[in-house]
């Protein structure tokens, strides 16, 4: 490092792990200094990050506000896949890159639904309950949906998405999906069938969501989609709580609407204890825990910090999510 130059600061303002070793390591290989918080409010990243080069984070919202603030930022980078604490076009007025880390969980998360799904399906919560209460009674839980004779829909056919499609072969033999930016010959060799949603939603036994929230997926299944649904139907969400509308959702299993579903993302983590959710028999949720594996966990801190880095030495990563546009405006300005 040249004498009296600055040194370039990464601020993580949150993580759901405390360990910090491989952020460390990697910031003093490129001397950088490493700063790490607990930020749930938009006022403590500002105070946190308002001298930044880069900025980690895992769920701590990184509003408009808080990017305004941001006078030294170049990147942000979102620990996970999906990025919708942070306001991208706000970040791309700002001429700060913004990147997400889509490949470090794909096995997990994919498994977890995978889980999920025949977990839901073959009611093995219900069955367990009802045994060490003292009830040996086999009827009492049907009727039980035939996985093998059963349609798998799968709403979402990115890396995650086509990874479940792949391992839920070893159960049905009728997967289709539905997604907008996919068309049939893209997946000629998967034997997945593309469905429009509705159909997707009429005729599946099983739906499965593996989509980002955007402005067009927020409260994507609502009432009527749910309604649509069989009602031995299983919705399974290991994406994004938001996508799904709880009220609808509530009422849709409590009237059996629907037969069950199983979720890893609630719109609110953590959630009330007195959630409605939580009354019901016919759901299960686990604490957004589907990307959870020690390999993946060690990738999502490295792929982390490296993107921050690479941005802060000249590089522009594959990962950069509003790389085309910020090049874009800095030709225009030119």
């Amino acid at each position: 490092m040249a004498l009296g130059k600055e040194r370039q600061r990464i601020v993580v303002t949150d993580s759901e792990t405390r360990s910090m070793e491989i952020e460390i390591e990697e910031a003093k290989k490129h001397e950088m200094d490493l700063i790490r918080a607990d930020c749930k409010r938009e006022d403590e990243v500002i105070e946190l990050a308002k001298d930044a080069d880069a900025v980690l984070v895992d769920m701590a919202p990184i509003t408009r506000r808080v990017i305004e603030t941001l006078k030294k930022c170049k990147v942000i980078v979102r620990y996970g896949i999906g990025y919708d604490n942070i306001d991208l076009g706000a970040a791309t007025d700002a001429y700060i890159y913004v990147a997400n880390l889509p490949g470090y969980c794909i096995d997990e998360v994919s498994s977890h639904a995978v889980a999920l799904t025949l977990a839901a399906s073959k009611k093995l919560f219900q069955y367990s309950r009802d045994v060490k209460a003292g009830v040996w009674d086999i009827e009492k839980q049907l009727p039980m949906i035939d996985l093998r004779a059963s349609r798998v829909g799968v709403v979402g056919l990115g890396n995650i998405g086509r990874a479940y499609a792949r391992k839920m072969r070893t159960f049905s033999d009728d997967i289709v999906a539905y997604d907008p930016f996919i068309k049939q010959k893209d997946i000629a060799d998967t034997g997945i069938k593309m469905l429009a949603l509705e159909e997707l939603l009429r005729t599946s036994d099983i739906i499965s969501l593996h989509i980002p929230v955007t402005e067009e997926t927020r409260n994507m299944f609502g009432e009527r989609q749910l309604k649509i649904m069989k009602s031995t139907a299983f919705l399974i969400n290991t994406a994004r709580g938001a996508i799904v509308d709880e009220n609808a959702l509530y009422e849709a299993l409590k009237a059996g609407i629907i037969a069950g579903a199983g979720l890893d993302a609630l719109i609110v983590e953590e959630p009330n204890s007195k959630n409605p959710l939580f009354e019901l028999d016919n759901v299960i949720v686990t604490p957004h825990v589907a990307f959870y594996s020690k390999t993946a966990l060690r990738n999502m801190h490295r792929m982390a910090v490296q993107t921050a880095i690479k941005v802060l030495m000249g590089e522009i990563p594959d990962n950069v999510l509003n790389r085309n546009e910020i090049l874009l405006r800095r030709g225009a300005k030119k």
